[in-house]
């Protein structure tokens, strides 16, 4: 909405009162004065998610407070609709949703889906089968029709894209990648020399000498760093 000045005025010119005493006319006020500031309240009151009411002359402040309230309450309300973010919580923030690799209705999640295919914002979104073939970190396509999926991040680490350094070659983006420990060896040295016992089975060691082999296996159930466990989300509207 931009200012209306008085019809046949200058831009951005004042109004003036009229004075019958002396003649003087009053500023003749356009249509578009009274309709714009009208349409802009009312705007903003349904944007505060009351109903108009033309006996209720307290809803525009109403309306503002309430944006202000659940602008406060929700803490991803400054990250766009599709990217991912980390929150301290068991439960997402209110408008979000986990990123839990969940297939999702396109119609109840209109804005997301719209948002993910919005071509300046470069979502790589994948089909369902290459989805289900390791590209977790993408959005999907879903079914094709009326659902779409969104990434899964539960449980997994997030790694920059190689994007041609040669560090990490050979991974797509949004590409699952299983745990591996680097190409190592273990050695040890036992004094002496080997030989056995009465032609026992097991060998003992004396003398001089050293003898080389190899470690029992020990550790746990995956290769990982250190890391703190946060809940990764996105905006929905």
């Amino acid at each position: 909405m931009r200012y209306q000045q008085p019809l046949g005025a200058d831009t951005d010119a004042p109004y003036i009162d009229g004075n019958p005493q002396n003649g003087t006319p009053g500023s003749p006020v356009p249509a578009a004065a009274i309709e714009h500031t009208q349409r802009e309240i009312v705007n903003l009151i349904i944007a505060g998610e009351l109903v108009p009411d033309p006996g209720n002359l307290s809803q525009l402040s109403l309306a503002v407070q309430a944006m202000i309230d659940k602008s406060l309450s929700n803490v991803s309300a400054n990250v766009p609709i599709g990217v991912p973010f980390f929150h301290i919580g068991t439960q997402p923030p209110q408008n979000a949703i986990e990123l839990g690799g969940f297939e999702l209705s396109r119609t109840e999640y209109p804005e997301l889906w719209g948002q993910i295919n919005d071509a300046n914002l470069n979502f790589d979104i994948v089909t369902d089968a290459e989805w289900l073939g390791g590209r977790w970190g993408c959005y999907s396509s879903g079914n094709g029709a009326t659902t779409f999926r969104i990434p899964e991040t539960r449980g997994e680490f997030i790694r920059g894209w190689d994007n041609g350094r040669d560090v990490d070659t050979g991974r797509l983006i949004g590409q699952y990648f299983d745990d591996v420990t680097r190409s190592h060896s273990h050695s040890f040295a036992t004094q002496g020399s080997r030989h056995t016992v009465g032609g026992g089975p097991y060998p003992v060691y004396s003398g001089g000498g050293s003898v080389s082999g190899t470690t029992a296996t020990s550790g746990g159930s995956e290769t990982r760093p250190r890391g703190i466990a946060w809940m990764i989300c996105t905006n929905f509207q």
